[in-house]
């Protein structure tokens, strides 16, 4: 897996995302660990014989037997070919709502992991997806630019660490604020 300068970086990084896990001195892959394995095995990007090519010929070039320029070019066409590949299989993409930019109202958004955003960037409208360590779902994301008001959201945090829940409201200019549930006064009994 990459080489050995590269290796435990690669392994933290696998870690981070979730697709393995420790188990005693074992690495063992995750249920997500496993499905992308699936997808990518027959792929282009999974060759394992790829990196002892490139370090092959970087060596050649460093001794003057290969010509950088045509190194390069073959990395760009194997960008292309397995970036292509990726998308081709469409892992984990989540059906997205077609939503308009709800402030300049004429451009579809675009709907990333950590932000939405009007896809014309003069108008330059964008929501965080995590709100007040919050994340938002996609239904949130789809009501608060539909509906101007997503469902109560729950467990958000404030600066000072106070848990609180509240909905996320719009304007009409695509501002957000929060509204917070109107509670019935307590009555003595």
């Amino acid at each position: 897996m990459g080489t050995p300068a590269t290796r435990a970086s690669i392994i933290e990084t696998l870690f981070k995302r979730d697709y393995i896990r420790r188990e005693k001195k074992s690495l063992i892959p995750t249920d997500k660990g496993l499905q992308v394995y699936g997808v990518v095995k027959d792929k282009k990007i999974a060759d394992v014989t790829m990196t002892a090519e490139w370090e092959m010929a970087l060596q050649k070039i460093e001794n003057n037997e290969a010509e950088a320029d045509a190194f390069h070019r073959d990395m760009e066409a194997y960008a292309t070919l397995i970036t292509r590949e990726l998308l081709e299989t469409g892992i984990g993409k989540e059906k997205q709502p077609e939503l308009t930019c709800p402030k300049c109202k004429s451009r579809q958004l675009l709907i990333w992991n950590k932000v939405v955003k009007c896809s014309d960037d003069a108008c330059g409208w964008l929501q965080f997806r995590i709100v007040c360590g919050v994340s938002l779902s996609l239904a949130d994301i789809e009501s608060l630019v539909t509906k101007g008001k997503t469902n109560l959201v729950k467990g958000m945090k404030s600066n000072s660490g106070n848990k609180f829940d509240a909905y996320i409201v719009m304007d009409d200019t695509g501002k957000v604020s929060f509204e917070f549930e109107k509670r019935m006064p307590k009555r003595n009994l």
